[in-house]
């Protein structure tokens, strides 16, 4: 995977294209950063065959409200820079909880307490979860 396009330093998307990524690229691609950026406990849920809302969600857990928020501007940049946009965002004030509507990718960014308490992934469990990045058992390895 890729961040740079031409023409679009830090963008997402594969150099070969310079068309917009298909939801489930752009899903992945997302999921990566979330990874580099040290987000734990990463779904990526293909939504596509029980909801008109978006194909894919991506959901993921931060450290902290500061990680959280942190995380959540660098996907709104990545994406912004390779064209894409962000139709809507929400909890970018607290970082408890971070929505970022990009159409047809939904991006959830918790800190732990309110992924557990809002339970996603049973709420849509009727999707196909097409990636998984379980907590490291390591405290250490988020360090």
């Amino acid at each position: 995977m890729t961040y740079d396009m031409e023409g679009a330093p830090g963008a997402m998307t594969s150099p070969s294209s310079a068309h917009k990524p298909s939801p489930a690229t752009l899903a992945h691609e997302i999921g990566d950063l979330i990874l580099d950026k040290k987000g734990v406990d990463l779904q990526v849920i293909d939504i596509e065959s029980v909801s008109t809302i978006a194909d894919f969600l991506v959901i993921a857990t931060g450290a902290s409200s500061r990680q959280v928020v942190a995380i959540a501007k660098e996907i709104e940049a990545r994406v912004k820079a390779g064209g894409g946009r962000v139709v809507n965002e929400a909890g970018m004030e607290d970082g408890w909880w971070v929505l970022l509507d990009l159409g047809d990718v939904i991006v959830h960014l918790m800190q732990d307490d309110a992924r557990r308490y809002y339970d996603l992934e049973n709420l849509w469990a009727d999707g196909n979860v097409v990636r998984r990045a379980a907590i490291p058992e390591d405290p250490d390895a988020l360090a």
